[in-house]
């Protein structure tokens, strides 16, 4: 039984640090679209660290439950992703600093108030990008690209070609 009870303080131990290192790797995706490539080198190697340390909890609690690792690692990937995604959405762009932040928030924000996630959010974002939408234009049309793919069950590729046809068709 006390090895039980030093197991499961090491386990939480563990998990504490894990979430410390996960809310430590939040910060810095945020701080990872004003910076350049120094910071992308950053972010890989703060990356690495963390996953190394998610995998040391993971092999500690596989006993335990290895479905909290799981979530940890599926959180780490879906962060990362969107920050992929949106620093596309920035190339293409050619966002600001300011305006980048504008277009992030709009994705984010979108991605809790549709049925689409951030993720497909700054796919969205991407696909107005190519259409030659300028930022103010692209965070207007956001909601509107959602909502109608949406409604009309389609992929949001087509939705932001359609949008955008009409759009520019209509001035």
């Amino acid at each position: 039984m006390a090895s039980f009870g030093s197991a499961r303080g090491q386990i939480i131990l563990e998990v504490g640090q894990a979430m410390r290192s996960v809310d430590q790797l939040s910060g810095r995706l945020r701080q990872f679209g004003n910076e350049g490539a120094a910071t992308q080198r950053s972010f890989g190697e703060s990356i690495i660290a963390n996953e190394q340390h998610i995998r040391a909890v993971g092999q500690t609690m596989l006993g335990a439950g290895a479905v909290i690792t799981g979530g940890f690692g599926l959180a780490l990937n879906s962060a990362a992703s969107f920050e992929q995604k949106m620093n596309r959405v920035k190339a293409l762009s050619n966002a600001t600093g300011e305006e980048f932040e504008l277009l992030r928030d709009r994705a984010l924000e979108q991605g809790k108030a549709t049925v689409f996630s951030a993720n497909e959010a700054a796919d969205a974002l991407a696909f107005l990008s190519m259409a030659g939408f300028d930022v103010q234009s692209q965070y207007e049309a956001l909601p509107g690209v959602l909502n109608l793919a949406a409604a009309a069950q389609m992929d949001l590729g087509r939705a932001a070609d359609i949008s955008s046809n009409i759009l520019t068709a209509f001035g």
